[in-house]
């Protein structure tokens, strides 16, 4: 299924998923410039794991809503 198909059909889990996304991509940009600036690597690579986590998050979800609302079986 396409994008704006998943758009169209589920407006709602696609917009958190967008969301989610977006968040992801904001927090690995903060843990990053931190890294640069400071010198606690480990939080910050901490917060850079979770920014991934959260991209993860969203790309699955969006996969398990086009396979869902094509009749197959989520991931």
């Amino acid at each position: 299924m396409k994008f704006r198909e998943i758009l169209k059909k589920e407006r709602g889990r696609a917009i958190l998923n967008i969301v989610c996304i977006i968040f992801g991509i904001v927090q690995i940009t903060f843990s990053v410039i931190m890294l640069v600036k400071t010198t606690e690597t480990l939080t910050y690579t901490m917060y850079s794991v979770g920014g991934l986590s959260l991209i993860m998050l969203g790309i699955f979800n969006f996969i398990n809503i086009s396979r869902t609302s094509e009749g197959k079986k989520p991931l």
